[in-house]
């Protein structure tokens, strides 16, 4: 048998302290919890409990009140603006009855990127055979705004992930090609549509409208088809604007791939 060491009196005493004081919090626990429940279930109303339980218990109370008037009053909102997205889409969707208008405004929505990139394409290998700087320049910034539009839309999709309008809601359904493979909030096509046409109007000054026009039609193809809620358009349209804008106007992407020189808008 090992022989007593000289700390053990002093263990002993630690332990026997932090029993009863374990004691002492359980049975105060015990007992507050006790008289909190005859309380409730008493017809009187002077509460018997100590002064701290009582005004927890209403503080308590009141923070739950709160919290559902909040989450009942969000819920309503969104609610709210979900069904009115979904009525503004149904009203695009209805209009949908002429077979020359469902034709057109399907292959918009289908070819749309392939319009943006191979336009984007077409100025810088044109820019490369003429040797002319501010056209190559121009095709540079419009690929740095579709990529950092497209980067920040698909973190976008998944970080929101909303689910793409019901398709048995929908009046009208396409007669081409109609894929939903990721979230619908907010619309890549839009935006790219729009960061592709703020560039290209930065350049080409005098077809701006054109070009803008061109970004809206893109959009309202999105919605007529039943890809995107208006919600999603509009989100997307702002995104595209405002990275194209950036890519235009951030000093350093000038200094790195314009060599500081300004391109020239053409007359």
């Amino acid at each position: 048998m090992e022989p007593i060491s000289k700390d053990s009196p002093t263990i002993m005493k630690k332990i026997t302290i932090c029993f009863f004081l374990n004691l002492f919090l359980f049975s105060y626990s015990f007992a507050g919890v006790t008289q909190m429940r005859l309380w409730e279930c008493s017809h009187f109303h002077n509460p018997i409990l100590p002064a701290p339980y009582t005004h927890f218990k209403q503080r308590l109370n009141v923070f739950e009140r709160e919290v559902n008037h909040c989450s009942k009053k969000t819920s309503k909102t969104t609610w709210t603006f979900q069904e009115l997205d979904r009525k503004l889409l149904e009203m695009v969707e209805s209009q949908n009855r002429h077979p020359v208008l469902d034709y057109t405004l399907e292959t918009v929505s289908l070819i749309s990127p392939f319009i943006e990139g191979g336009l984007t394409l077409e100025r810088y290998v044109k820019a490369y055979i003429k040797q002319d700087e501010s056209m190559k320049n121009i095709g540079i910034i419009a690929v740095a705004a579709l990529i950092g539009t497209q980067i920040i839309n698909v973190v976008l999709k998944y970080v929101i992930d909303r689910d793409r309008p019901d398709l048995g809601a929908r009046n009208y359904r396409p007669r081409l090609l109609n894929t939903k493979l990721t979230p619908s909030f907010p619309s890549g096509h839009t935006a790219s549509s729009f960061a592709f046409a703020n560039v290209m109007g930065a350049k080409y000054a005098k077809y701006k409208v054109c070009l803008l026009g061109y970004a809206g039609l893109s959009g309202y193809s999105q919605m007529y088809v039943g890809n995107h809620y208006p919600s999603d358009v509009f989100a997307g349209a702002l995104l595209g604007y405002s990275i194209s804008e950036v890519t235009l106007r951030y000093e350093t992407v000038t200094k790195l791939f314009f060599k500081k020189e300004k391109f020239d808008q053409k007359k």
